[in-house]
Formats: C-alpha cells, structure tokens, sequence
C-alpha cells in the first residue's frame, strides 16, 4: 500500500534534481523487487515505472518475462502496459519474445474490440519473421473482420509483416486486391496506403490492380484517397507503356476541375516525377504550365517553394519551358523569404542565353553591393554569407557554361571578375581568381589580353582592396592573379607605366598580405625589371634613372627577407641576389652587356597553355611498359634495410615515394628474434642522433609503452583521389556558330585514352525489392507457376472440379515423380554393378544376425557412414539403398557418427561410437573391428580399458578371446561410469587390444589407443520437470544462469526443410545431449543436466535472411564456463561442416 505510482516518480524526480542518479538507483531497487510481486497490480505499477525510467534511458530488457506476464493480464489496463512496455523494449534478439506467439494470437481473436486493436498495434512493433510467419493465417483472418476499425488496423499491420517475412506478400496478395472494394472507405485508403508503400520497392508486382486503382481515382470524393491513388499510379507508369495514355487525360480532369491545391499539386509532381508528361499533348502541358505559374505566385511562401521546386524538375524535362518563367523566376530573386531566393537562384543558371546572360548577371551582382534604402529591407541578403557565396558561385557557373560559350563580351565579363573581388561577406575568391586567370591563358586574342593586363594594374593601384575587413576576409588573394599575370604577360606591358608598376608591388601595404600572395608580387618584380631592362632604350643621362630604381627595389626586397613566410624569404634572397648582380656587373649603355639580362630572361620564356586535368590519366601505357617490375633489385634490398624510425624518417624523407614491390607479395611475418633486433638497433640509433631528445633511464621506465608499442601499430594503404572532374565536351552549337574564337582548348596527350570516372555507387536493396509476383497467378488462392523441363510455365496444384479429380491429379504426379526417380536409381545401380562385376566377392560379416558390408581398408572403413551398420541391423538388404548426393546428410546420416582408430599396423581397423545407458552415469561404447586380411582370420586375445579417476570400467570380461573372418567384422562393448566428482572436460582414457593373425607362422601384435569421449558425455537425462514453466524459471535465476555462447550457420536457400530439420534434431538431441522442451514455430527451447547437476538451457531458432538464405543458430546458457563454451564448440565444428 506503500508504493509509489508513476506520477509519484515523476514528481520525486522532478524534486531531486541535484541527487537524480541516487533517486532513480533507489526507485530501480524498489521496481526490481516489486516486478517479482504476485500481486498483477503491484507488478503493472511496477512496468509502468520501469517504461518510464527506460525512456529516460535506463536499461529494461532484465525484465522482459515479466512484461510478457503483464501482457497476459486479463485487465485491459494492465495489458496496455504491457504492450507498451514490449513494444519499446523488446527486439528481434529478446529470448521470451517466442512465449508471445500463443498471446497475441489469443489477443487477436478476442471479442473486446480494443483489445484485438491493441494487439495488432503491439504487434506492429516487435513483429519478428518467426511472429509473421507464425500469425500471417490469422491475419488474414481477420482481414474480413465484421468490424472496420479492425480490418484497416490489420491492412496496416500486413505492411510491417511483410518487411519481415516477404513471402507473406504471396498469400496476402489476393486479399489486398479484395479489399480495395471494400464498403468502407477507410479500409481502403489503408489498403491503398499499404500497395503505395509496397510499390516503392517492386512496382511491376501490382500493375494488376490498375483498373480498380483507376476506378477509385474516378469515383472517390476523397482527396487523401485520391492522392495516394495518383502517387500509386505514377510508380506503375514507368513499367507499362500503355498506361500514361489511359491516366493522362484523368490527371487533366483532375487539373481543370479540383479546387485543391494540394491535390492539384500532387498531380502535377506525379505527372513530372515518373515522367509520363513527356506522352502528354501541347493542351495538358500547357494546362501544366499555368498551374505552375499560380503556385509560384502564390501568397502561400509554401506554394511558392513547392511551384520553383516542381519547376526545376519539369525544366530538366522540357529545357525549353524556361522561357516561359524567366520574368516569375527574376522576380522570385527579390522575395521575402531567403529559401524562394535561394531556389530560385538554383533554376536562374538553365534560363540563361546570349541575349539575356548580361541582364541576369546584372540583376544578380546588384544583389551584392548594399544600397542605402536596401539595407534595412533586404538585411538578411547582405548578412546572410551562405547566400551570398551562392550568388557569386551562380555567376561564375553560368559565364563559364560551355567554356564560355554564351559570353559576347569578355571585356564585359572581365569588369565583373574585377568587381567582385569588391563584395564583401564571401568566401569564393579562390574561384574568381581561378577564373580569370583561365581565361586569361586561354584568350588567342592579343587586344583582349591587353585589356585584362590594364584592369590588372588597375587593381593593383586600388587602395580600397588593402582594407582591413578585405584582407581579413582574404579578397586580397585575388592580387596573387594580378601579380602573376602582370609578370607572366610581361609584353603586354607599356614600357612607360613599368615605373609605376614596380611601385605598386613594392608599397608598404604588401607587408599585410599572405604569403603566397607576397611569393608572387616579388617573382613579378623580377620579371617585369627583366623586361624593362630589355625594352628600355638607355643613354648617359638615364643610367641614374636605371640605379635609381634598381636601388629602390633592392631596398624594398629587403622587407621581405625578414618574412615569417619560408616561401617569401627564399624568393626574396634569390631576386635580391640577381639585382645585386645585375647593379655590379651590368652597364645598360653598354649593348654588349644586354647578353646577361636576356640570358635571365630566358628563364621565364615559354607560353603556358591550358592543360586537361585529366591529361596524365589519358597518356596510354605503352604495352613494353611493366610497372611492377623491380628496376634495381641491389637498391630495393637496401632501402628496404633502412630503419623506420623518426629520427631515421627525417634522413630518408624521400624513401617514402619509393614504391616496393614487396608490397605486392605476401610478406613474411619477422620472428621475435627479429623484432628484438630491430628494437635494438632503433635505440641504438636514437642514442647516435644528436637532434634526438632522449629520456632519462627512470623516464623510460614509466614511459615505456612509446617504445614497445610501435611494432603494434597497424600498417594501411592511404588510397585518395586527387583527380577534379573537369568536362572536356566540345563547345555547344550555340557557341559552335560564331566565327570568332577567343578562347583556347585545353591540350590532350597524343593517343589519348577515354578515362571514366570510379563512381560505384553501392544501394541498399530493399527488402521487398527481389519479390517478384509477376509469375504468380490469383484466383482466389495462390497458385503459384512454375516451370517444367522444356521451359513452359504451367500451374502447379491446379484446383479440379472434384475431390475425385483432384486426387487423381495427385495420384498422377506422384507416379511421374516415382518414375522419373525409379529411371535414375535403375540407371545408377546399373552403373555400380558394371562396376563391380569384375571384383570378387567377399563373404558379408554377421553382427547380430545381420550381414554388413565392410570396406577393405582402414581409410575406407573411416569414410563409410557409421549409421549404414546401424541401418543393415533393421532394415531388409534386398532393399536398395539410397545414395544422397547432398553435402547436407541426411536424419539417418546424423545419427551417433563413428569416432576412426588409428592403429601402426594394417591388419584390423576399428571404429567406435557411444551412447547413454538407462543406468545413471553410464555411457555404452561400441567398438567395430574388422580383419583387413583377405584369406587368414585374426584372434583378438586381449582387448583392456584402463581405469582412471574420471572413468570406471564396469564390464571387464568381453568373452576374449573372439575370432574375425576373412574381411569381417565384430562388435564389442564396454560400459563405462563416469564419476560425479570428475571436473568437466573431455575425457582420454588409455586403451589396449592385443591381436594375433592365425596364419601358417601366427604372430603377436600389440596396439595401444586412446578412448576420446567428448565434453557431452557428462551429459545426461534432467532430474527436474521438462516443462515450459520450470524453463522460464531457469533462465530467470542469475544463479543458475552466469555464462552465455552463441553459435550461428547461414545456410543456402535450396536447403529442404526436412534437411533443416535433421540438422536441428541431430545438434540437439545426439550431439549436445540435450532434451526438447518445447517447439514455437522455427524455434525450440533445450535444457540439460549433467552428472554434477550443472544444468543447460539453449534456444535454438530458424531465421530467413533477406536473400531467402537460412540462419540456424543456438544459444546456449549455463552456470559452467568450461561447459557452455565446450558445447558451443563443438556445435561450431559441426556447423562449420556444414558449410563445406
């Protein structure tokens, strides 16, 4: 009566925020303790709080039988809870998730309507392929429930049910199909819903349905139905050709005559999306366009955004529909809302043409500079960086379209590049400088790269481009372009302006620049002083003028000599260095003299062309070429001697370019020894290098593992693509007409290969993706169509008219199936008696009244199946016997395989198996002896099994000694106890027979062996109830449940059930040991007991992947280490085989 509620946990939570941890600790011991109650109210008050704390993120699956015991409550109530409290903590792994299935089908045929409801949601949310499989019947069931509440509640659910067990679709298929005529409508829209979502994945699948669809979308007033109907239909379009013609003209009616816009919307974009307006007539995609139109000036933001967005899809359909929308589009640009700006930015690059890109480019570049009344009306544009670099990457996108194809005026262009280098709040100017400067290398026209060269020193001399927040925002990298191209295309310079120019890049306000801007204004210093040296005409009285400014700059250069920047000190001292030498040694009135200022200019000729970025790729290798051969194998050995460590990396930085061929080999792994060595000598090395800090000895002492744990550190292959995509498609007609060429191509190696770029691009199948029901015919039940052997489909269990004739139809394919097997095994024993025919005959040994074939040696004796002795025991010989060509055996092939005996000698072989006695503790070993001697019999004297302290022989007299046929066998055994007090282990008991051959001169032959049983022989009957319940108390006890193992096998999809269940039943019960308890539909709870009363609980279940393959897999739980992981074991070895 003390407990506490949900709301009295919430609010205690609420009041201990400062201690929460320890409060919620408390309450979880309180919860713990009181889910154990008998009392079902306790126990649901108890759920509820413990859902709470888990979505607070508290762990929750320690009480997962208890949620299920709260779920079997007769009180709704408390059933809620418990449903609730599944569905949020259950999952596909949770072990009593199998004790559900009986439940929730006795939930769902309740005659409480809510209570079925509430299952089917319950179900919905832990629905596992065991669950679907196991309620599919029931569900299908209820599809004609009398009420509709339940019947929509269950088309939905068939959705979840099929993502989990896809060959439900097969056997839901017609009902869906049914209830789409169903009397009420929400039942529909549901069943609709479901084949939509469905369609998603395999739309052929449900092309049958288009007449009723088509019907529904004609008849229905419901909008929402509507919708989902046309969404349907334009998955199906694509895959019949047909179909756009039947449903366009519907679409237009819905156009002209709904008054909802949502509606109206949906099919437009369906119309677009599944691209069946490319079939429509000139009156329906004029329709299209005047509907966009009202939506993109709609004053619903909304409409607006979903008319630009529906637009760009349709322009990449029609491109020349763009015209149409050119002035909405320009309009939109100067919308309220930013994300219609930005839209329609994205559409304004494929309305662009020679006539109008000037106009555009304008309108876009007023949007970059503020004006005063613009400011506060449009602050988000000028604050907005995202936005901004938006609109200057548009510009330089749609310029550069087609290698500046739709540019008439590159003059024009050119002054745009310029200003925007001006804007303010970007961060693009990497692009405009890459630009500029590509047309800069491309132009064959001399007049328009004089142009350029002038509006270069123009920004150069502009003081505006040094200020604080352009240098800050890094707009002055765009003087690295000028810079270059002003000392690169030195000869479209004016001697006359070269003064100014010199002063230009040397002003005090370079200091403030970056480095590689500073790294180019010094290389340009140097080459436009060349230049001017060799175009200037000098006299007696300019020499001053020559020192004067040669001075000046090696003055100037000295500020860059002290850069912070490695890059600029080098270019410094290497230019001031040449002007030092030029002031000593050249005399510019002196012709002769001139020779040293060309032999400097010499270095800087050559014309730079533009290069693909993919030349390199493109150059072929030639077929002589073999890249992986070594070159030197004398220098490879000794780069490869080279030690690795940092001191050593800093001396050979440039091995790392070297590329081994080793690494094409597997290589070994070093030894210990070897790796020692290298330890040592990396020391050693360490101690010899003077820029090496070392530690002291007590240093590395407590800092060792810097030093051990360098062998241990993994070894990858950095793999990275450097490669830019760059289109090299030849120029567009439109640019194709004009006469001019401005622009130059880039340049292609000769023999230039096709490279493709590496996308491969994986997708996630889905899960319904590979069904295919195509091939399977509905008329009331599913008839599923297969083919027969001369590649016709027929139908496979065809319905008669009459039990009778359905019988016989039956009767008529079982007796081609008998004949067609009767033909292979009549063809088959026709082959081995060939075989045989030649070969004597050898008597058959008698075992027990029974004659068994032996092989002839002892390797063959360990190939046969064991169980074929086994078998002869009972079976008729006269029978043939069947030959499985499976790799998978067979029940028969399971059952207590033979364990070989290898013996030094050839003269027997043996064989031997064992098996529980009903005495406790006791296990019956079966040996089999055999004389591989054709023509003289051998006595086996002395046949002992020594006592040790695990093992106690019980029968020690065999009636010894026991004469073998002439390639006979026989059979003995032993018994033996298996002492409680023994630890768990696999046993070896020494073992000893002693054999003479009664030949004409007999001999002795002694052979010793041991008896190898394993783990499982410890294993024994359960002194406990073998019941469902006693199970659930057993894996709820932490004291007898401490370890767990799990063990998994995939198998192909061709695995026959029967096969499947041989594996299942032979893993249990004869190689575990172990005892059925109860079986749930493709899942089976096992328990065990050792002779010490260590006691097992296991569950095994059968899964089916995605791709129909067949997981088994086995849980095994115990309170012995050694005993859980020895069965997992050697569960994991026969899985394994299985495999092979």
């Amino acid at each position: 009566m003390f407990e506490k509620s949900l709301a009295d946990l919430i609010r205690g939570i609420r009041a201990n925020k400062k201690n929460e941890e320890a409060f919620i600790s408390s309450c979880l011991e309180e919860i713990t303790s009181e889910i154990k109650s008998n009392d079902i109210d306790i126990k649901a008050v108890a759920l509820q709080k413990l859902t709470y704390l888990n979505m607070m993120g508290y762990d929750m699956t320690w009480a997962s039988f208890h949620v299920v015991e709260v779920m079997s409550s007769p009180k709704f109530q408390y059933k809620r809870i418990g449903y609730l409290a599944a569905a949020q903590s259950f999952n596909k792994d949770t072990d009593v998730l199998m004790l559900c299935t009986n439940l929730i089908k006795k939930d769902l045929s309740s005659n409480k309507m809510y209570e079925t409801a509430l299952a089917l949601n319950g179900l919905s949310q832990i629905v596992t392929p065991d669950l679907a499989r196991d309620l599919i019947d029931d569900l299908l069931r209820m599809m004609n429930h009398s009420q509709p509440y339940i019947r929509k509640r269950v088309v939905v659910l068939l959705y979840k049910v099929f993502l989990q067990y896809p060959e439900a679709l097969i056997m839901a298929y017609p009902k869906l199909k049914e209830k789409l005529e169903d009397d009420h409508p929400s039942v529909v829209i549901a069943t609709v819903s479901v084949i939509c979502e469905l369609a998603t994945h395999n739309p052929r699948n449900y092309l049958p349905l288009v007449p009723q669809l088509y019907n529904i979308l004609t008849v229905s007033s419901n909008n929402w139905l509507s919708i989902k109907v046309v969404k349907l239909l334009a998955l199906l379009a694509p895959e019949e050709p047909r179909l756009a013609k039947k449903i366009l003209p519907a679409f237009g009616l819905i156009l002209e005559g709904t008054t909802a816009t949502s509606f109206a919307y949906e099919v437009l974009n369906a119309m677009i999306k599944s691209g069946i307006i490319k079939q429509a007539n000139q009156p329906l995609i004029s329709l299209c366009i005047e509907k966009l139109k009202e939506f993109i000036v709609d004053r619903d933001a909304n409409l607006r955004y979903l008319g630009l967005l529906t637009l760009s899809e349709l322009i990449a359909i029609f491109p020349k529909l763009v015209a149409a929308f050119t002035d909405i589009i320009l309009e939109r640009l100067d919308d309220i809302d930013l994300t219609i700006r930005r839209k329609a930015l994205d559409i304004v690059p494929t309305m662009v043409t020679k006539p109008n890109l000037m106009p555009i480019v304008d309108k876009l570049m007023s949007y970059l500079f503020k004006e005063e009344d613009e400011w506060f009306n449009n602050i988000n544009i000028f604050t907005d960086k995202d936005y901004r670099n938006c609109i200057v990457n548009n510009i330089l996108n749609i310029c550069s379209k087609d290698k500046y194809a739709y540019i008439t005026n590159f003059q024009w262009y050119i002054c745009v590049l310029c200003n925007l280098a001006f804007v303010e709040n970007i961060s693009v100017v990497e692009a405009i400088s890459k630009q500029m400067m590509d047309i800069c290398i491309r132009l064959k026209d001399t007049p328009l790269r004089k142009f350029i060269i002038d509006k270069m020193i123009e920004l150069l001399k502009n003081k505006a481009i040094f200020e604080k927040k352009f240098i800050n925002a890094g707009n002055t990298d765009i003087l690295y372009v000028a810079a270059y191209l002003l000392g690169e295309y030195r000869s479209s310079i004016d001697v006359e302006s070269v003064e100014d120019i010199l002063f230009n890049l040397t002003t005090d306000e370079i200091k403030d620049l970056s480095g590689i801007v500073q790294t180019s204004y010094i290389i340009a210093i140097l080459k436009i002083y060349i230049y001017w040296l060799l175009k200037s005409d000098f006299n007696e009285s300019s020499v001053d003028a020559y020192k004067q400014i040669t001075t000046m700059l090696m003055d100037k250069l000295q500020n860059f000599i002290d850069s912070s920047d490695i890059e600029v000190q080098d270019r410094a001292n290497l230019t001031l260095e040449i002007l030092n030498k030029i002031y000593e040694q050249y005399n510019p009135v002196n012709t002769v003299d001139k020779k040293l200022i060309e032999g400097i200019d010499n270095l800087f000729k050559g014309e730079l062309k533009p290069v693909a970025a993919k030349a390199q790729k493109m150059v072929p290798v030639p077929p002589e070429l073999n890249l992986d051969q070594v070159i030197n194998e004398e220098s490879e050995t000794l780069l490869n001697e080279i030690d690795t460590s940092f001191a050593d990396e800093t001396k050979y930085f440039w091995t790392s370019k070297i590329i081994k061929s080793k690494s094409l080999r597997k290589e070994r792994e070093p030894t210990k020894q070897e790796i020692e060595e290298s330890r040592r000598r990396r020391r050693q090395s360490k101690k010899d290098n003077p820029f090496y800090l070392d530690f002291e000895e007590d240093t590395k002492s407590q800092n060792s593992f810097y030093e051990t744990e360098i062998d241990n550190i993994p070894i990858v292959q950095f793999t990275f693509n450097f490669d830019e995509k760059l289109n090299i498609n030849d120029t567009n007609e439109v640019g194709s007409n004009q006469k001019i060429v401005f622009l130059e191509d880039e340049e292609i190696p000769e023999g230039a290969i096709e490279v493709k770029d590496d996308d491969d691009k994986d997708e996630e199948e889905k899960v319904l993706k590979n069904l295919d029901l195509t091939n399977i015919e509905f008329m009331g039940s599913t008839i599923p169509i297969v083919k027969n052997e001369d590649g016709k489909k027929k139908k496979k269990g065809k319905k008669s008219s009459t039990k009778k004739g359905k019988k016989e139809a039956e009767d008529d394919n079982n007796t081609k199936n008998k004949k067609k097997k009767g033909t292979k095994k009549g063809k088959k024993s026709k082959k081995s008696f060939e075989d045989n025919k030649n070969k004597n005959e050898i008597p058959k040994p008698v075992v027990g009244g029974k004659a068994i074939t032996i092989p002839n040696n002892q390797n063959d004796l360990v190939k046969m199946n064991p169980v074929s002795i086994q078998t002869s025991l009972s079976s008729d010989p006269k029978k043939p016997k069947k030959v499985s060509k499976k790799k998978i055996p067979s029940n028969n092939e399971l059952i207590n395989q033979y364990i070989p005996v290898q013996f030094n000698g050839n003269i027997i072989s043996m064989v031997y198996k064992w098996e529980f006695e009903n005495e406790p503790n006791v296990i019956r070993v079966q040996f089999l002896l055999k004389n591989n001697i054709e023509n003289e019999k051998v006595k086996i004297i002395k046949f002992e099994i020594a006592e040790t302290m695990k093992a106690h022989i019980i029968n020690l007299d065999n009636k010894l000694p026991i004469t073998i046929p002439p390639n006979q066998a026989i059979s003995i055994e032993k018994n033996i106890m298996l002492l409680s007090s023994t630890i768990i282990s696999n046993i070896s008991i020494p073992a000893t027979i002693q054999y003479q051959d009664l030949s004409v001169d007999p001999k002795n032959y002694q052979e010793s062996f041991k008896l190898s049983l394993p783990l499982t022989v410890y294993m024994k009957k359960p002194n406990f109830p073998i019941t469902p319940d006693y199970f659930v108390e057993i894996i709820s006890d932490p004291e007898k449940i401490t370890q767990n193992a799990i063990v998994k096998v995939t198998l192909p999809s061709n695995v026959s059930q029967e096969q499947i269940q041989n594996i299942v039943r032979y893993t249990s019960e004869d190689l575990l040991k172990l005892h059925v308890v109860e079986v749930i539909n493709g899942a089976a709870t096992l328990v065990g007991q050792t002779v010490q009363g260590n006691i097992i609980a296991s569950l095994l279940k059968q899964t089916i992947k995605k791709n129909n393959d067949i997981v088994i897999s086995l849980n095994i739980k115990g309170d012995n280490d050694e005993l859980v992981n020895g069965l997992a074991d050697i569960a994991r070895k026969f899985f394994q085989s299985l495999k092979k």
